[in-house]
C-alpha cells in the first residue's frame, strides 16, 4: 500500500519514495501520481532520471501493472532517505 507524502512534494521526495517503495516490492505509477498529485509522465520522468543518473536498475512488469528493481542496490542510503522523506 502506497504510503502518503511529505508535503513538501519536490522532485527530490518523489524519487525517495519511488526508491522506497521499489524495495517494498515496486508500485503502480497511475496510484502513485495520483496520490503525488502529479502526471504519470511526471512519474516516469523521475524513473529515467534515476535510471540515467544513479544507473537504477527498475523495470516495468506489464503482467502486474507496476515498476520494479530488476537489480542492483539502493540508489541512497537508508540515513540519506530519512533525511530526505
Amino acid at each position: 500500500m502506497l504510503e502518503k507524502p511529505y508535503p513538501g512534494k519536490s522532485a527530490l521526495n518523489r524519487i525517495a519514495h519511488i526508491e522506497s517503495e521499489l524495495e517494498k516490492g515496486g508500485f503502480n505509477s497511475v496510484e502513485f501520481a495520483r496520490l503525488w498529485e502529479c502526471s504519470k509522465r511526471t512519474i516516469q520522468r523521475d524513473i529515467e532520471f534515476m535510471r540515467d543518473f544513479f544507473g537504477a536498475k527498475i523495470k516495468y512488469n506489464p503482467q502486474r501493472w507496476r515498476y520494479e528493481r530488476a537489480g542492483g542496490p539502493s540508489i541512497f542510503t537508508r540515513e540519506a532517505k530519512e533525511a530526505i522523506c
